[in-house]
Formats: C-alpha cells, sequence, structure tokens
C-alpha cells in the first residue's frame, strides 16, 4: 500500500490536492475482503465504509464535472463506471436510485 504522510499546504496546487483526496477516498474501499465477516459489526462498518467511499468518489466527480469543461461524462467513462460499479454492489443493500439520482441528471446533460 501506498503511503504518502506529506502535509499540505492550501498554498499547494489545487490539482495536486485534489488527486490526494480522490486517492484517499479510493483507499477507503482497499482490504475490505480481509475483514472478518463473521463479526457482523465489522462486516457492517466495512460496507459502511466502502458504500462511503464510493459516494465521496462520485461527489468529487460530480463537483469537478460541473467545473471542469472537458471533464468526460458520457457512457464509457469513469464517471459512468463509478456508477455502474456502485449500483452493482449496493443494489441490494440501499436505496441506490436515490443515492444516484442527482448525477444521472449530468449524466442527461450532455
Amino acid at each position: 500500500m501506498n503511503a504518502n504522510f506529506e502535509t499540505m499546504e492550501p498554498s499547494d496546487h489545487p490539482n495536486k490536492i485534489v488527486r490526494v483526496l480522490y486517492f484517499s477516498l479510493k483507499n477507503l474501499r482497499k482490504n475490505i475482503s480481509q475483514v472478518d465477516t463473521t463479526q457482523k459489526k465489522l462486516a457492517m462498518t466495512a460496507q459502511q465504509m466502502k458504500r462511503t467511499s464510493f459516494l465521496a468518489e462520485l461527489e468529487l466527480n460530480y463537483i469537478y464535472a460541473l467545473h471542469a469543461k472537458n471533464f468526460m461524462i458520457g457512457a464509457g467513462s469513469n464517471f459512468f463506471t463509478l456508477i455502474i460499479e456502485y449500483i452493482g454492489a449496493f443494489y441490494d443493500k440501499s436505496d441506490v436510485v436515490a443515492d444516484v439520482k442527482a448525477y444521472l441528471k449530468l449524466l442527461n446533460s450532455e
């Protein structure tokens, strides 16, 4: 696992800050399979972390897409693929329609 504990300052380049934030969100999903699923509370916490990671990444991409004219959002894009992955992972565990509704509006605006 790559870890970077460098301090960041507000004067750092905004792209560097966004990149660090993005990878931090994705790292929440790593090694979930290693959680002891016989302990129900740990398994639930791991699933909540995974779901939160997906939703945070979707929100980050959504905000970025609203402000970056060249951010790809259509079919086959990373944003679209992330929505599909989220739906596949949580369709039977939460209300994914409510969760992705705002992001689907963005896809419709292309």
